[in-house]
Parts: structure tokens; C-alpha cells; sequence
């Protein structure tokens, strides 16, 4: 009798065992998620080159956007206190342009012309905002034309032991049309600027005036001068920004020698700042200016 209620038991404690072994082995049944109301924008924690950011932005066809803004505050925190020169970080995407920017208002942009952040001698430089521009930690603050410039000692895009040669990727076409924004982040705030121009000029038109005193009138100027006609729409109350470096050939063809006595003509990629995000775009829409104006005209 004993024997059989061993057995019993022991048949009982081995239906138990696999049945909870069935269980364990069985996955989870996936929670469903509630239906998306049509036109909503998800949030998505994604990484944006290491950095990581909610994506809130749609793009107008419909998909989610696969960029957003990359949040850069806190390495412009970090970087100001190593170097209190320190204002901002800029992002160029699809380049290697993705550094601090310092900001030196005691002379006539000498300091960091051939200094690096550490504060020593060093040919190549810096990211370094004009000695005139003006910096608050917001966008309020910033002058009306933000000029930030960097070397780049040849035409190639690809020379990435120089600070700004990557803006010589937007000559090209396809990269301009896929490239339509430029992020700057300063203390308080990760800005966004839509690119309008990208321009060849001699330096005798002052597109890097801080406070231009005929705002509309250098707009024009740079657009007409841009290799490229941009839908962005530049108005009086708008902020830019200018990314500022050497040139050594011109549209028409010309060349100068590398890293030699100036040449009296520069090269700059301007955009607005973006105050209403809601309806960014991943193109821009632009065509190449067939009445380009002459660079010293």
C-alpha cells in the first residue's frame, strides 16, 4: 500500500516538473501597444553618432525622420571647463565637422588662428567664432550673423587633417541636396540652421559682418553668389549662420597656389536658423544657379 502511494506521488511530482518546464521554455506573449492615432510623431530614443536623442521630428511625406537634433549641450559644458573660451559645438552631417568652437573677443581673430583648444601653437587651429559675434548661451544672444571660421589647406573634401575642408563636400551636388541642415549648439540651447548658400566671394563683400548694416541687401549678395539656388526664404528678423574658410579654385575655373599669400577670395556655406521644427525636411530643394554672379563683382 505505502509502495503505491510512493508511486503515486512520485507520478504527480513529474507532471509538475514538465508542465513547468513546458511554461518556462514557452516566450512571452509580446505586449500589444496601443493603436498610433493617424499624423501622430513617435518618440524614439535613438544614437545620433554616439550621442543619443529623442527623435520627435516627421518628416512631411509621412515617414518618421531618421535624424534628429543632436543634444551637444552638455559637451559644450564639459569642453568650457577645460577652456573657458568654449561657446558652442558644431555638427556638419555626413562630415567629419563635429568639434567645440572658442570664442576669443580680445583681438581681430588672431588667438586661435594658429592655435588649438589646449591654447598651444598648432598650424592647423581651431573652430573659432569671430572676435565681433556676441554669445549668451541662447539664440537670442547670438549676433545677427554668427561667422565661424576654420582653415583647410586645399580644395579636397577629403583632407580631413583640416578643420573645414569637408565644406568643400557641399560643391557637390548630391551631397548639398542630402545635406540640408547645420547644428550648432551653445550652452543653453541645440539649434538647427538650414543651409541657403554656398558661396565662393572676395573679401571685399563683408558676408562676415556679425551685424551687417543692410541684412537684406548681403543676403542677396550671397544667394546670388551661391552655386546653388536654394528654396530656403532668408527674411529681415532671421538669424544665420557662416562657416568660413580658404579657397583655391574658383567656378569659373580658376586656381590658386596652396597655402601661399592670400588670395583675396573666400569660402562660405551660410543657413538660417530654424525656429519652427515642425516641418523639417531630409532634402533640400535647390538647383544650380545658372546666373551665377562673379565672385569680385
Amino acid at each position: 500500500m505505502n509502495l503505491n502511494k510512493q508511486r503515486i506521488r512520485l507520478l504527480v511530482l513529474c507532471f509538475v516538473a514538465g508542465f513547468t518546464i513546458a511554461a518556462c521554455a514557452k516566450p512571452p506573449r509580446e505586449p500589444t501597444a496601443p493603436p498610433v492615432p493617424p499624423g501622430s510623431v513617435i518618440a524614439q530614443e535613438q544614437v545620433f553618432d554616439g550621442k543619443t536623442f529623442i527623435n520627435t521630428l516627421e518628416l512631411p511625406a509621412g515617414p518618421y525622420a531618421r535624424f534628429g537634433l543632436p543634444k551637444m549641450t552638455k559637451l559644450v559644458h564639459e569642453k568650457h571647463a577645460l577652456n573657458s573660451d568654449t561657446v558652442a559645438w558644431l555638427k556638419v552631417p555626413n562630415t567629419t565637422i563635429d568639434d567645440v568652437v572658442v570664442w576669443y573677443p580680445n583681438d581681430r581673430n588672431e588667438f586661435y588662428l594658429r592655435r588649438n583648444f589646449e591654447k598651444r601653437s598648432d598650424f592647423n587651429g581651431i573652430f573659432f567664432a569671430d572676435y565681433r559675434c556676441k554669445f549668451d548661451g541662447t539664440a537670442a544672444g547670438l549676433s545677427r550673423n554668427t561667422v565661424i571660421y576654420g582653415h583647410s589647406m586645399s580644395d579636397d573634401p577629403l583632407d580631413y587633417r583640416q578643420q573645414f575642408s569637408p565644406l568643400k563636400f557641399f560643391r557637390d551636388e548630391e551631397f548639398a541636396r542630402k545635406t540640408p541642415y547645420i547644428y550648432l549648439s551653445t550652452h543653453g540651447e541645440d539649434l538647427i540652421f538650414e543651409v541657403f548658400s554656398v558661396m565662393h566671394a572676395s573679401t571685399g563683400l563683408l558676408y562676415n559682418s556679425p551685424e551687417p548694416e543692410d541684412f537684406n541687401a548681403l543676403i542677396a549678395e550671397c544667394k546670388a553668389r551661391s552655386i546653388y539656388s536654394y528654396d530656403v526664404d532668408v527674411k529681415e528678423g532671421d538669424k544665420i549662420l557662416t562657416l568660413s574658410t580658404c579657397t583655391y579654385s574658383l567656378p569659373d575655373g580658376r586656381r590658386f597656389p596652396l597655402v601661399t599669400a592670400d588670395n583675396g577670395y573666400r569660402y562660405a556655406v551660410m543657413a538660417r536658423l530654424i525656429t519652427d521644427r515642425q516641418n523639417l525636411k531630409n532634402e533640400s530643394s535647390l538647383a544650380v544657379n545658372r546666373n551665377l554672379k562673379a565672385p569680385e563683382v
